[in-house]
């Protein structure tokens, strides 16, 4: 049973008044009351922009229906977890420039991209 329904719902109009595109929500799998909300992509920049006001959204949405959120990975042990997570991708002239023949079908730019990201975890 999906009691976070109208939640999320609330989430998702107060992001479309700031601009913010949202394309899906739902449950996650996981037990404890997780959930998924999409939006639209954007330029890096901007994307970090929505994310600090999404972040501070949902918590105030929240708030007001006396709820606490975290977007820890791994709540509770032993169970699925989700956490905030982004998805990256790099496209140039209407072209995926991570797409490619290389491991599971991405391109050396995309295998280089993931390295610097995992060279610098430590500092993002």
């Amino acid at each position: 049973s999906d009691t976070l329904q109208d939640l999320r719902t609330e989430i998702c109009l107060e992001l479309e008044k700031l601009g913010i595109s949202v394309e899906r929500h739902h449950h996650e799998v996981a037990s404890a009351g997780q959930c998924e909300i999409n939006f639209k992509f954007d330029s890096a920049v901007n994307m970090g922009d929505k994310m600090m006001w999404f972040k501070y959204v949902v918590k105030n949405v929240a708030l007001r229906h006396g709820k606490t959120v975290t977007f820890m990975p791994k709540p509770i042990f032993g169970d699925n977890g989700s956490g905030m997570h982004i998805h990256l991708s790099l496209w140039k002239g209407g072209q995926n420039l991570f797409a490619g023949q290389k491991y599971a079908g991405l391109s050396e730019m995309a295998l280089n991209f993931i390295g610097g990201i995992l060279k610098h975890a430590p500092t993002l």
